[in-house]
């Protein structure tokens, strides 16, 4: 059987073993990413020389279009596991415009077993070995080798009983025990970077970033790389093992040019899953990186060139390899669950992607979009039970008042999206989504069923307790049951798992607003605009604070720049009439209420909001009436804790109504 020769590379107190992929330095294992430790190894052999740019890229990622970026990320890995050479001399000269090249002395040394070794792995070099030898006098055997338990094989050497070994050869055994404990360390620290986050940080959280165009952005790229985040967001927040921020926080982030530690520090997360993706006909490119966000290390980084119809099984392989970096142990239910196959025909798969890019938009033309979509997946794929949580959703962003300030419900509105989660949880009861959008049309619908809305956002945080949007949907939920401690509990949490998420924000801000602490409101939903400066609920919400404070004028700006962010929307409008009644502008309010009785005349009708801005217009009998005439069209909790009506909470039409 031949022997196997290894080359090694010296330079400095580094030590390159070529055949091993391993990276010393003295005595200890260098972590060192795959990718990584190829460019090192291609400049430490070619010392002395330019390495052109494409050359490189072409030797790490052969028959894969990349982008330059890629190899500016993995030299900026390479420079920080190397450090700084003797008296502060960088390995690695930067050509402009050209390459790289290594500028380090470097010694070259071959490598091999001593006889008789049957190929034994010695992690030292041939002549380090011979130098062993000859510091002792006593002749050396050749080893025998006994297997242990652990895999590694340990060498002893043997002599007649007769000769007595000596100091020397006691000497020996020391220093082969020595090597053989670093065999052992070696090949642990091995095993460890094989399964463990390169460093001692522990990722705890995870933000998957919008995959960006790889080139001059074509039609459907954009929409095509929020929706592969959106799904592996979606398959890695299942395990229920990390904190996945969601689609909704990292919407923002799909700049090419993205400063990734800059965003890593925004969504406070201990790594970034960034890509970048291209549709070049039936097929698709995608090139992948994760980084530790505390020093910008990569953990690992990959590129797949497929038919676009392989695209479900990229995504496998990205979730799996991510699992994996992070060693979560994953008992099978949650393996199956990371590898959930949503769907088999691409085509729907596509139709779903962009669906999702148009609901993360928020807005009705987007919701209404998305509706559209979700139901061409459907015609395509009838037991795609993510695209009827996208129907369920949709209509649970088009009908709740508060997220758009106007809209408008209807019984059989809420029965689409009840039915739509339902049909989802048919086709897959463990899916965590359809239970959290099916509470939260159980609980915005007329009539609501609060126990049954409850139900069901509990058993969505049983499946993935770390989904955010299922605590904002609660909070919302308990607001209406008038059990604001409760609720903002649930806001807490929402926000600890998303900090930057608007949603979490804003309604963090209106309960600390119900609450009565309009300060704290007013400093939150500052912080909420500073995320999404037209961000409806924030200018309202900001609108209602100042109003608690008499800052009449201040809550007339928020309310108009709420009006105009939801163009028009009858809840906006009718909380500006109420600000101008506030300061004393009563023909400008009486004015909004004409508009908003136009709009009554035109099926748009909130009887509770036009209620609130009788109250305040003196109007109490009109109020009362069209709160009479419409129960169950409005919550009465919400009517126990809003501030609309802390003027009549004594009068006997108000305690009636709440009985």
């Amino acid at each position: 059987m031949s022997i196997a020769v290894k080359q090694i590379y010296r330079f400095e107190d580094f030590r390159l073993d070529a055949s091993n992929k391993l990276l010393l330095r003295g005595m200890e294992t260098v972590p060192i990413p795959p990718k990584v430790f190829d460019l090192l190894r291609i400049l430490v052999e070619r010392s002395g020389t330019v390495v052109e740019k494409e050359e490189l890229m072409n030797l790490l990622w052969p028959d894969t279009i990349v982008e330059e970026n890629n190899l500016t990320v993995s030299m900026s890995v390479l420079r920080k596991v190397l450090g700084d050479g003797k008296d502060g001399v960088k390995f690695i000269e930067t050509i402009p415009r050209r390459g790289y090249r290594f500028v380090a002395r470097v010694e070259e040394a071959l490598s091999s077993p001593p006889e008789n070794s049957r190929e034994t792995s010695f992690l030292i070099p041939a002549d380090e070995f011979a130098l062993l030898q000859t510091q002792t006098t006593a002749p050396i055997l050749p080893p025998v080798i006994h297997s242990l338990t652990n895999g590694f094989t340990h060498l002893t050497n043997v002599r007649d009983d007769s000769i007595k070994p000596h100091r020397q050869l006691r000497k020996l055994y020391g220093i082969l025990a020595g090597v053989m404990l670093l065999l052992i360390f070696v090949g642990a620290a091995l095993w460890r970077q094989n399964l463990l986050p390169i460093g001692n940080e522990e990722i705890r959280s995870l933000a998957v970033l919008p995959f960006k165009p790889l080139a001059a952005a074509t039609a459907g790229d954009e929409s095509l790389g929020l929706g592969l985040a959106d799904a592996l967001i979606t398959r890695l927040s299942n395990t229920g093992k990390i904190v996945v921020r969601p689609t909704s926080a990292i919407i923002n982030y799909s700049k090419p040019d993205q400063d990734l530690m800059k965003a890593a520090k925004e969504l406070e997360v201990d790594a970034l899953l960034d890509g970048r993706v291209q549709r070049v006909g039936d097929r698709i490119r995608i090139t992948v990186q994760f980084l530790r966000a505390s020093n910008g290390e990569a953990i690992w980084g990959d590129s797949f060139d497929e038919q676009f119809t392989n695209i479900l099984t990229v995504q496998n392989i990205i979730s799996e390899k991510v699992a994996r970096a992070l060693t979560l142990k994953l008992t099978e239910p949650e393996r199956q669950l990371l590898n959930k196959k949503y769907t088999d025909n691409t085509q729907a798969f596509e139709l779903y992607l962009k669906g999702r890019y148009f609901l993360n938009k928020r807005t009705p033309e987007g919701a209404n979009k998305a509706v559209e979509l979700f139901r061409q997946a459907i015609a395509l794929d009838p037991n795609f039970a993510l695209a009827y949580v996208g129907i369920s959703d949709s209509y649970v962003v088009l009908g709740t008042p508060q997220v758009m300030l106007g809209g408008q419900r209807t019984p059989q509105f809420w029965e689409d999206a009840k039915a739509a989660a339902r049909k989802a949880l048919e086709l897959d009861p463990m899916l965590a989504e359809a239970y959290a959008s099916l509470g939260a049309a159980t609980a915005a619908s007329f009539n609501a069923n609060r126990a049954e809305a409850h139900r069901a956002f509990d058993r969505a945080i049983q499946l993935n307790p770390n989904y955010p949007a299922v605590y904002v949907f609660y909070a919302l939920d308990l607001v209406g049951a008038a059990r604001l401690g409760d609720a903002l509990q649930y806001a807490v949490k929402a926000r600890q798992l998303d900090p930057i998420s608007v949603p979490a924000n804003a309604t963090y801000g209106m309960l600390l607003c119900r609450l009565r602490r309009p300060q704290e409101a007013i400093d939150q939903f500052k912080k909420t605009l500073e995320l999404d400066p037209d961000n409806i609920r924030a200018h309202w919400g900001l609108g209602l604070a100042y109003e608690q404070l008499g800052r009449y004028n201040d809550a007339i700006t928020e309310h108009q720049l709420a009006l105009q962010a939801s163009n028009g929307g009858f809840l906006a409008l009718a909380s500006l009439g109420r600000a101008y009644a506030l300061a004393g502008r009563r023909q400008e309010a009486l004015k909004v209420l004409q508009q908003l009785l136009e709009k009554e005349r035109n099926g748009e009708s909130h009887p509770y909001y036009l209620a609130a801005l009788y109250i305040v217009l003196g109007d109490q009998n009109k109020a009362f009436h069209l709160l009479e005439t419409n129960r169950g069209r409005y919550s009465l909790g919400l009517m126990q804790v809003d501030q609309f009506f802390d003027t009549v909470r004594q009068e006997p039409r108000y305690l009636a109504l709440l009985k």
